[in-house]
């Protein structure tokens, strides 16, 4: 048989936000290939959260502190901003996903005792909950013109469940007896992924994965654990987090389960993304340096690639890959 050529990848986007140099806010940006794009002025604060890129299109998606201290959740195409809410009440927006020419976004909007999920297709906004105040949005999926949005939902006597909507439908994955939440979601085949975490009855998180809602630990509650993404590839599912202590936090991914760590727990990371090309596994997130600067760095294959020289504190929430 012939052998199947090695994929190749043509550019690695990242995203976060980093302290400014010269006003002290905090700074949305992205990196192409660890050249960086400054997307704020830094005359407030702003995030970076995910991005996406289209063609020569790059979308990134945020908040920027607003007048009164509120955030607007708003996007980035190609550096230009454009606002999804009015900054009447503080929003956010943490997911993207573009669907040939559609662009879905989602966002959360609070005030001081409930929060309203949308998402936004093309800039049309879809209500997918009203909830409690620690009712919150993840990230979004798109697949069959299916609407998969992930996050916690607070139920009546206080706690979040992890939960996923899919348009607009509610799928409930713990019983919120403890506090939970759902982080990421995949679609493949027909089969929904969720990662998240859920305490155990001591009030420690517990990393975990579900597969059409029957639940998978991915930790054992020794340590406190958090997951941050899920990416189903050849079969195998992995899910990247971090695993410690109030001190330091080890960046880490699961395959299947198993565990590989990122980092050595010297220092505190974290692991925010994971995309697989082929055999390759890229995970983004960041590591404190000697000078307790965070360094945003993606790993392949455990290699570190630092993307900048850590002379001030830099965090990486996203990436992603285009290939030729």
């Amino acid at each position: 048989m012939p052998i199947p050529p090695i994929p190749t990848i043509k550019d690695i986007y990242t995203c976060g936000y980093g302290e400014s140099i010269t006003t002290g806010y905090e700074v949305a940006k992205y990196w192409k290939n660890n050249v960086e794009t400054i997307l704020t002025n830094g005359a407030k604060n702003a995030f970076a959260n995910d991005i996406a890129v289209a063609g020569n299109d790059v979308y990134v998606v945020g908040e920027e502190n607003a007048a009164g201290g509120k955030l607007i959740a708003k996007y980035w195409k190609n550096g230009v901003a454009t606002n999804l809410t009015d900054g009447t009440k503080s929003a956010y927006a943490n997911g993207i996903k573009i669907v040939g020419t559609d662009v879905y976004i989602v966002t959360t909007e609070r005030d001081n005792t409930t929060s309203t999920i949308k998402y936004w297709k093309n800039g049309v906004p879809t209500l997918v909950t009203v909830g409690g105040y620690y009712t919150f949005a993840t990230g979004i999926n798109v697949v069959d013109n299916k609407v998969y949005v992930a996050g916690k939902n607070e139920n009546p006597n206080g706690k979040t469940t992890c939960i996923y909507w899919l348009n607009g439908n509610t799928s409930t994955l713990t019983l919120g007896v403890k506090d939970a939440r759902a982080t990421a979601i995949e679609i493949v085949d027909g089969v929904v992924y969720v990662a998240g975490e859920e305490e155990d009855a001591a009030g420690i998180p517990i990393a975990k994965y579900w597969k059409n809602g029957v639940a998978t630990k991915l930790s054992n509650g020794t340590q406190i654990a958090y997951t941050t993404d899920i990416c189903v590839a050849n079969n195998d599912i992995y899910v990247t987090g971090y695993e410690g202590n109030n001190y330091f936090q080890v960046a880490k991914y699961w395959k299947n389960g198993i565990v590989t760590n990122v980092t050595d727990g010297t220092k505190d990371a974290s692991a925010n993304k994971i995309i697989v090309v082929g055999a390759d596994v890229y995970v983004a997130g960041w590591e404190k340096n000697s000078s307790k600067n965070r360094v945003p760095t993606f790993w392949k294959n455990g290699i570190a690639n630092t993307i900048t020289d850590g002379s001030s504190n830099n965090f990486v929430q996203s990436m992603f890959i285009t290939l030729p």
